[in-house]
């Protein structure tokens, strides 16, 4: 799936019954459907495409968060290792240490 650049909660449907849907419009009141079938239909082809993105988008964002989730439990399992091998190796240092004192 491609990466979602903007999020389609923000989209806004088109107005179909405008003039920039015309044509759209003729051509299926040509093929039978009345002015209102044809913004009804074009409304209803709209919002499924509408829904398929929200839906696309929601996983989008649920896949970013479980990864970030994820990222920052490696992190944070990272340091915990870097801390206990910075401990281990002071208390060898202090043994070394101790050993060498009479």
């Amino acid at each position: 799936m491609a990466h979602i650049e903007q999020d389609p909660n923000l989209e806004v449907r088109p107005d179909h019954a405008g003039p920039h849907y015309t044509a759209v419009r003729n051509q299926l009141v040509g093929a039978g459907l009345t002015e209102d079938q044809a913004i009804a239909s074009l409304n209803e082809s709209w919002d499924l495409g509408h829904q398929e993105r929200l839906a696309e988008w929601n996983t989008q964002v649920e896949t970013e968060r479980q990864m970030k989730e994820d990222d920052e439990c490696r992190a944070l399992e990272q340091a915990e290792e870097a801390r206990k091998k910075q401990e281990e190796e002071e208390e060898r240092e202090r043994r070394e240490i101790e050993k060498k004192q009479p």
